[in-house]
Formats: structure tokens, sequence, C-alpha cells
């Protein structure tokens, strides 16, 4: 099996099938984990918390997502009641400080990690975009996209289709935005295909075996990876 030099491609059962190079959004196909009722008791530097381990992991979701700072994401956590955490300076409750890091520059490194995460994978799902908007326009571009639509799951195969639905809802999002529209609904359509269920193979002996008087009733159904689209821009060719 000879390898093209390129890099993977979409094309099930081609010469670059084999993928060298991970998708950045690539996850696997996790089973999500059921809520337990268990109660954790959380010891850190100071005053132990109590409670549930979904509140705590809530809390941190919720500090490290926030678009704008640790800091604001304690602020805004403190505003639902979580963990009763309200400023930098009680978050050692909850988050031990380190040798030469405070609770809140810990902190600070998984809330960098989790948005740089998502604009890598906003990026690999659409390059051509990248291309055409420049590299510090669409990581602007991408922090309201994540923003606007925080990560919910644990596989980020489908996260990139927030960027199409935020153009469609913000006609001010980016200078030339209809453009830019229709090259991330192509963008992301195959990004789509690349993960949606392939049809099962076409069988000749199915259809030799299907009575002449049913034919009239049959139908064919469009597999899953099928998409048309239609362009008021030449994306295609761009």
């Amino acid at each position: 099996m000879s390898r093209a030099p390129t890099g993977p491609a979409p094309i099930e059962g081609g010469p670059t099938e084999l993928m060298d190079v991970e998708r950045a959004s690539a996850s696997p196909q996790l089973v999500p984990a059921r809520r337990g009722r268990a109660f954790r008791r959380v010891v850190v530097g100071g005053a132990p918390v109590s409670g549930p381990l979904h509140e705590v992991q809530g809390w941190f979701s919720a500090v490290i997502s926030d678009p704008r700072s640790v800091e604001a994401g304690i602020a805004a956590a403190a505003r639902t009641g979580r963990l009763g955490v309200r400023s930098p300076a009680s978050l050692e409750r909850i988050v031990t400080a380190g040798p030469e890091l405070s609770a809140a520059e810990r902190l600070g490194i998984y809330h960098y990690a989790y948005h740089a995460r998502l604009v890598d994978c906003l990026a690999d799902d659409y390059p051509a975009l990248v291309s055409a908007l420049g590299q510090r326009a669409f990581e602007r571009l991408a922090r309201k996209v994540i923003a606007a639509h925080p990560s919910d799951g644990p596989n980020l195969n489908f996260y990139g289709r927030h960027l199409v639905t935020y153009l469609r809802r913000h006609p001010a999002a980016c200078p030339r935005r209809a453009f830019v529209l229709d090259l991330a609904v192509l963008e992301w359509a195959m990004v789509d295909v690349l993960h949606a269920q392939a049809a099962p193979v076409f069988s000749v002996a199915a259809l030799q075996a299907i009575p002449a008087e049913r034919w009239a009733r049959m139908r064919l159904r469009p597999s899953a990876t099928v998409r048309i689209l239609r362009f008021r821009h030449p994306v295609n060719a761009y």
C-alpha cells in the first residue's frame, strides 16, 4: 500500500486509508458515563469541599470555558451558586496551588488549552477558510463561535457545525460574510460526509431477487454521505 505525501484523504479503502496524522477534531466514540449519586470529598489546600462529583466537574467546566478569563469564569459560576467559590482568593477550596503557580494560574493553563484546542479543531475542519480570512481573523471568528457554542460533549468530530450556524445567525460576523458562509458550508459538508454512516453496498443478487411486480413501488434512498449544495460564489473552484 503506497502512501500519499499529502496526508490522509476522505477515501474509504483508498491508499490513504491509513491515517498517518489524526484530525484535530477526531475523538473516540465514547459512551457517556452514568452520573453517579456518590458524593466526593475534595480535600485541597484550604477547607475541604463536599458535594457530588458532577457539581465539581460542572464548576470546573464553567470556569475554563468562560470566553473571557478564569476570573470572569469564577465570578459567573459564583452567580449560579456553584460550590461557594466567589473569587480567586477562595479558589484554593477547590484547586491547590503549586510550588510555582497559584491556583488561578493553574486553572489558567486549562482555560487556555480548552479554547486553543477548539480553535485547532475548527481550523482543521476549515483549512480553506483559514486561508481566505488569514490566521488571526479566523481565530477571532473561531473564538466568537466558541463563546456562543461551548463544547458540550466528549466527541469533537461534529463540533465544527457550530461555525456555519454562527455565520448564518450573525450577518456582521466577518468581512465578505456571504462568500465566507458559502465556503464554510462546502467545507463542513466535506467533514460531515467523512463521518457519516456509509450506505450498504448495492447487491446485484438482491436486486435480481426482487419480483418484477414490486419494481413500480421501489424507491432508492440517498446515502447519508450525499450532499447537494447550491452556492452564490465559486467556492468549489476556490
